[in-house]
């Protein structure tokens, strides 16, 4: 039976997030993950956070993203720290030292990277997660997509009953001339 538990927790722990990619960006080997859930909430509590907005919400979206996605730098494989306790010592104002995790360590270090150089790692992610989504679906056949015909046809639909809500005349597809195709302005007259 704990043969079956093990198997069990390495299955299901940390499915969808032990990708890693490495990326030279810039004068580092930047080490990326997919974002967690857990990531993705707390960007989630910053969109729906009165007390952020404007610009400083796509910043501040940026670096809680990265410091749930980053995994490493250079050489340093910080993998194992991820998604766990309050391990990385860090010196508080006050001068105390502080046990943090590896998200809350790399958020606060976020705020004094280039700017530059954190939008350059985002941009990178985002095209990783892109991928990685096409790789993750490339196999699979969605059951309920809609030929182009068929949403042209929904389409006109909803067209026509909003025009006939709003009192207005019906949309008429134009037909096409049949003197235009057999028109030749370079056809001499005579």
């Amino acid at each position: 039976m704990d043969d079956l538990f093990k198997e069990l927790e390495a299955k299901l722990s940390k499915v969808g997030s032990r990708t890693i990619w490495k990326r030279q960006i810039g004068a580092h080997l930047v080490w990326l993950s997919p974002i967690t859930l857990q990531g993705q909430e707390k960007v989630g509590e910053v969109l729906n956070s009165s007390d952020v907005s404007g610009s400083n919400m796509i910043y501040e979206t940026k670096r809680i993203t990265l410091a749930y996605s980053i995994v490493g730098i250079d050489e340093l494989d910080l993998g194992p720290f991820r998604n766990g306790d309050s391990l990385i010592p860090t010196v508080a104002k006050d001068g105390r030292i502080l046990h943090v995790t590896l998200e809350k360590y790399l958020y606060d270090k976020l705020l004094y990277w280039g700017a530059q150089y954190l939008d350059d790692i985002f941009s990178v992610y985002a095209d990783l997660l892109s991928t990685h989504q096409k790789e993750n679906l490339q196999n699979i056949v969605f059951q309920d997509t809609k030929t182009p015909g068929d949403e042209l046809e929904e389409l006109e639909r909803k067209v026509a009953q909003m025009r006939q809500d709003m009192g207005k005349p019906p949309l008429v597809e134009k037909a096409a001339d049949p003197v235009a195709p057999s028109f030749d302005p370079f056809k001499t007259v005579g």
